[in-house]
């Protein structure tokens, strides 16, 4: 593979959570450990403080934002039915809440922080 760009959870795990906290760290690894820093752009997500969708503590301060993502109502239902695919994730009820807090959300914007790495000593 040779993507475009790469885009994980950052060292906050996006959620807390550890698995993602793993996976982040795994990926942003592997780019140092193998120079790809520039080859393979990394992205993180980054919450605005504030968004129903986001948990409490599970933001980033927005002086850390440098690539904002605008969305249609269409990419958002989309994205709401994708999250059917993720039942191991949520239960029926959870699934409910979780696209409830989403569409609360009408600002149709996702931010993202690029990885970058000072150079030299």
């Amino acid at each position: 593979m040779n993507p475009d760009i790469i885009i994980t959870a950052g060292p906050d795990g996006d959620t807390h959570h550890s698995e993602h906290i793993v996976v982040g760290a795994t990926v942003t690894e592997l780019l140092l450990a193998e120079g790809w820093v520039e080859k393979y752009p990394l992205y993180h997500f980054a919450w605005k403080k504030g968004i129903q969708s986001v948990e409490e503590g599970g933001y980033v301060s927005d002086q850390y934002f440098n690539v904002k993502v605008s969305y249609t109502a269409e990419d958002e239902k989309k994205a709401i039915e994708a999250m059917n695919c993720y039942l191991t994730q949520y239960t029926g009820e959870e699934l409910k809440q979780e696209t409830a807090n989403k569409l609360k959300d009408s600002s149709n914007t996702i931010y993202f922080r690029r990885f970058v790495v000072k150079k030299g000593d």
